[in-house]
């Protein structure tokens, strides 16, 4: 799955723990719990992809195994136990320290969702390093055979249209809303002309 892909499962899911932790969390926080699932649901690529740039890994490494999700599940429990140390208690905050761990638990369901919807992924990625160590890919080969693969640019557009009605219900300004719409109109239209253009060849 591509990048609007995972952003849209990340706002479903946020959206639906927001809806069930109405009452438990402050409104103010709660606003924000979309966004820490979407950073979640694409951060394994934010993470892993600038790695395959300076030779390490291939694209799918260290976050998107078992043992690197937990890993940064773990580093944001302890990015919240600081928090409630240092900023909490400091402003005498509503914002509790259970209620806190919601962050880390709502990334975490950002970085599951990343890994569910990028199935299959290679066991040895995944079960890193329990069966041996990261396997090599043909990035080239790969590429094309995503961009001929009409699941991913139907999830893409999609994603396009969940982000549009995620703006207009958050009340962003028109400015961003209309670049959102831009760039994501373009970025949808190019990987359609790709698509027809790929299958052009192949046939």
């Amino acid at each position: 799955m591509y990048p609007l892909g995972h952003i849209a499962v990340g706002l479903i899911i946020g959206y639906g723990i927001q809806l069930l932790n109405r009452d438990q969390i402050d409104k103010r926080y709660r606003h924000y719990l979309p966004y820490i699932v979407v950073l979640g649901a694409i951060f394994p690529d934010l993470f892993d992809k600038p790695m395959l740039l300076v030779g390490f890994g291939s694209g799918r490494w260290f976050a998107h195994s078992i043992i690197g999700t937990l890993f940064f599940f773990l580093l944001a429990v302890m990015t919240v136990k600081i928090m409630d140390i240092f900023i909490v208690t400091e402003f005498n905050s509503k914002l509790t320290y259970n209620n806190l761990l919601l962050l880390p638990i709502a990334f975490l369901c950002g970085m599951v969702a990343h890994l569910i919807c990028d199935i299959p992924i290679p066991p040895r990625v995944i079960f890193w390093p329990f069966l041996g160590s990261f396997p090599d890919r043909n990035l080239s080969n790969e590429l094309i055979h995503d961009m001929r693969n009409p699941f991913n640019l139907i999830t893409e557009f999609i994603g396009y249209l969940i982000l549009l009605i995620f703006t207009k219900q958050r009340d962003w300004t028109k400015l961003l809303i209309l670049l959102v719409f831009i760039l994501g109109f373009t970025y949808v239209l190019t990987l359609f002309a790709v698509f027809i253009l790929l299958h052009g060849n192949h046939y």
